[in-house]
């Protein structure tokens, strides 16, 4: 990306896709870039630039580099006409934007690990795919229920009698409901504060394909693993009901 004459060490911002957020990862190591997650763009500034950081901007696909003037006008390299103007809103440190530790493998309704991240209410409370449910109602629903219905769908139970279910539609039982995207699961009715993309978290996170990551109302979080899953089958039901009983 070519650098503006005389911009060199003045103001810059950039604007990138939302579907770019893992890629801000890669720019965690410059201190001073600061972000904001708009909700059709996000928007990143810093009151200098270096080459690290010019390149490292440069490999994200379909970002737009801008000089930032006194006024916030934003201008294309080698253009004098503004294209765009910084937004205002809750800019935040790249560095200190999302920072969980990495949690545990943790099968759901065990103490999960903690988390910088907070929830607060006000998500979408419908659209659930993730279901907190009694291992007993589940294989009492199973035994009953079309092939169909259940394929879907993939369960995960711990000690203590509890599964959970994930996939759409959820089972018809009742039980604490969250929405998943991009591995990251949140209680319906509770959003991620700050407001992040599902996978920026996801990459904090280190998910790998098929992993799930639970919040909970207190904002704590549990990782379940890909491989902690099942199918949600007659046959796994009845082989989870024996091993549990075993245990």
């Amino acid at each position: 990306m070519e650098s503006p004459a005389g911009l060199k060490h003045a103001p810059w911002a950039a604007r990138l896709p939302r579907t770019a957020a893992s890629w801000l990862v890669g720019l965690r190591d410059h201190p001073d870039v600061e972000v904001l997650v708009l909700t059709d763009a996000i928007w990143l500034r810093a009151q200098r630039r270096d080459d690290d950081l010019d390149r490292a901007v440069a490999a994200i696909p379909d970002a737009e580099r801008f000089g930032v003037d006194e006024d916030g006008d934003c201008r294309l390299p080698q253009r004098h006409i503004p294209v765009a103007h910084v937004p205002g809103g809750s800019w935040t440190n790249l560095r200190e934007l999302c920072v969980p530790e990495a949690p545990r493998a943790a099968l759901p309704a065990e103490a999960p690990a903690a988390a910088a991240l907070r929830l607060e209410r006000g998500g979408d409370a419908s659209g659930a795919n993730v279901l907190i449910v009694r291992f007993a109602a589940l294989a009492r629903w199973v035994s009953t229920a079309a092939a169909v219905r259940c394929r879907p769908l993939r369960f995960a139970a711990d000690a203590h009698g509890n599964a959970l279910v994930h996939g759409a539609p959820v089972a018809p039982l009742p039980g604490a409901a969250a929405f998943e995207q991009h591995g990251v699961a949140v209680p319906l009715g509770w959003r991620l504060q700050p407001q992040l993309p599902p996978q920026l978290v996801a990459t904090r996170l280190r998910l790998r394909a098929g992993d799930l990551a639970l919040f909970d109302d207190r904002g704590r979080c549990t990782l379940v693993r890909d491989e902690q899953f099942a199918a949600v089958t007659r046959g796994a039901i009845q082989a989870t009901a024996a091993r549990c009983h075993d245990g």
